[in-house]
């Protein structure tokens, strides 16, 4: 199935004089870095989980802005990502380290599917 092209909302903020090339990029950086870290401590999680997330938006947010660059932006393709592991798989490497996968949250289960590095990641939330 090939994904689905929109030109809408930039093709609308185009409309509207909005100009790519005269934006800040490292004030946007900062300022949703800012916004993270102003919301973190609203989250409490055992293990730092919250820290730990937060952190990693906060990158993907930075390789958005990075990738947006001050180029014009082309089509939005709109599609979701395949995840890189099932849930059965994160659950059985949670079950191989010596946890228990009902005590995680179910937002963190969905966001270890599309974890590169799972093992990794793991092993740091059970305290490895």
């Amino acid at each position: 199935m090939e994904p689905n092209v929109s030109l809408g909302l930039f093709d609308g903020l185009k409309l509207l004089g909005f100009d790519w090339s005269k934006m800040d990029i490292a004030k946007v950086d900062g300022g949703q870095a800012m916004i993270l870290d102003g919301i973190e401590p609203v989250f409490q999680t055992p293990g730092n989980v919250d820290k730990w997330a937060f952190d990693a938006l906060k990158v993907v947010f930075h390789n958005w802005l990075v990738d947006l660059g001050v180029k014009p932006p082309g089509p939005l393709v709109v599609g979701a990502k395949k995840p890189k592991h099932t849930r059965e798989e994160v659950e059985a490497a949670i079950v191989a380290e010596g946890g228990d996968p009902k005590k995680f949250a179910p937002w963190l289960l969905l966001l270890l599917q599309f974890a590169p590095m799972l093992l990794d990641i793991i092993k740091k939330l059970l305290g490895k």
